[in-house]
């Protein structure tokens, strides 16, 4: 995870970057359906063009979306079964 960290009346205090927390978050829900973490960020970065640690949230949300977009292309397999019998 990536921390920023700041200097306010000289006390060191470190503040989680919520893209950072996001992306890990991100790579994580992946890595729970057993998908491999190193092919999880070449997803990413070949979706957006721009490598994981740049990714904002509404990048890695788009990313989401490209297998549901893809599934919603293909269609269901009762209508596929449906358009066969036809």
């Amino acid at each position: 995870m990536t921390l920023a960290t700041a200097q306010a009346n000289r006390v060191h205090i470190e503040i989680d970057e919520p893209d950072a927390v996001f992306s890990k978050d991100f790579v994580g829900l992946f890595t729970q359906l057993e998908i491999n973490p190193t092919l999880v960020v070449a997803f990413v970065e070949a979706t957006t063009g721009h490598s994981m640690e740049m990714c904002t949230r509404m990048d890695l949300l788009t990313v989401l979306q490209q297998p549901l977009r893809l599934l919603q292309s293909v269609g269901t397999p009762v209508a596929e079964k449906r358009s066969c019998d036809e």
